[in-house]
């Protein structure tokens, strides 16, 4: 069994408190500066992938460059913006704001219009990427956390003392800060509901595409993944649209629309992929939330709705109102199709 490099207790001024996820290539935990108790979270991205490698392939290497360049030029109210990256002995170290809400697969959030809120903001967050020819490329519920308006409003680097982030701290823009004072209590959970925040994290398979251009590579989370990078094939932003659907039915029923199986069953089963909508959960919602669905979930990725199309469809309106909407836009204006914004 391949065993990862053992992370060590401290980084520059951080020391690491607790393991908070983890996957195949990283692992993620909370640090803090003990001398002001700030707390922070740490990605930790080994440069080899066991311990049995002493020098990390190339290719490796590349994959890292790439996911920290990309995530670090990103600027957008719905994607968690990143602090710092750096090396340190066997790591590539990516520094981020805490997220108080916890991930969309904890399904904390069931109320039918705070659910609708997540759905347009993520959807604001994706338009935000596929403008800027940014393909995320595993979209899934584990990988968009939650905070609210007023603390990602008031978030800024302020809060952080610059000597923690002297070597780098002019490299990129963070407008959120976390503090830990506040605890999980009902009250913490229902502003979380009442506006919720969408923040768009790991962009360890995103890739820069033009708009005739096509992605080769084969990463996938398979449960959330579209049938055509399922099956092996060259995919774009469609694979995008594809997965933010299956994350909102999740959200809504809390189960995943594929069950993890050998590739080739899945990727039959999602070119194949009925939904009947009969989950109780679906009585909250107007019947356009099915056209949406159906529609971000077409098996021929080209007649898939883009990401305007979809921010423009009746069911938010009917949801949310056109006054929220209005203010919402206001707050986040949308990006129109043809302007590039990274």
């Amino acid at each position: 069994m391949q065993q990862k490099h053992a992370p060590p207790t401290r980084i520059r001024r951080y020391r690491l408190l607790s393991l908070i996820g983890s996957t195949l290539n990283s692992d993620v935990y909370v640090a803090v500066v003990p001398s002001t108790n700030q707390k922070i979270v740490m990605k930790l991205i080994p440069h080899v992938k066991n311990e049995d490698e002493e020098i990390p392939f190339p290719s490796r290497m590349e994959t890292i460059e790439r996911e920290c360049q990309i995530h670090r030029r990103l600027s957008h109210p719905y994607i968690m913006p990143v602090v710092d990256t750096f090396d340190y002995q066997n790591f590539r170290v990516i520094l981020m704001p805490r997220a108080f809400g916890g991930s969309l697969g904890e399904r904390k959030i069931r109320d039918p219009k705070s659910v609708t809120k997540i759905m347009y903001r993520s959807l604001k967050a994706l338009q935000y990427l596929h403008v800027c020819n940014i393909l995320h490329g595993d979209i899934k519920p584990t990988n968009i956390m939650i905070d609210n308006i007023t603390d990602s409003d008031s978030k800024s680097f302020d809060s952080f003392s610059k000597n923690d982030f002297k070597d780098h701290k002019n490299d990129s823009k963070c407008e959120f800060s976390r503090n830990d004072s506040k605890s999980d209590t009902k009250n913490d959970q229902q502003k979380y509901c009442e506006e919720p925040v969408p923040l768009f994290i790991d962009f360890g398979h995103a890739r820069e595409l033009s708009n005739k251009h096509f992605c080769h590579c084969h990463n996938m989370t398979c449960s959330f993944s579209s049938p055509e990078l399922l099956a092996l094939k060259p995919h774009s932003f469609p694979s995008d649209i594809w997965s933010l659907a299956a994350t909102f039915i999740f959200m809504i029923t809390g189960r995943e629309i594929l069950r993890l199986k050998n590739i080739e069953i899945m990727a039959k089963e999602a070119l194949n992929l009925k939904l009947t909508f009969n989950e109780r959960e679906y009585s909250n919602y107007p019947s356009s939330l099915q056209d949406l669905l159906q529609s971000m979930l077409n098996r021929a990725p080209e007649k898939r709705p883009n990401v305007h199309k979809c921010l423009a469809h009746e069911f938010f309106e009917e949801m949310l109102g056109a006054g929220w909407i209005r203010r919402e836009n206001d707050r986040v204006p949308p990006i129109p199709a043809k302007e590039r914004l990274c």
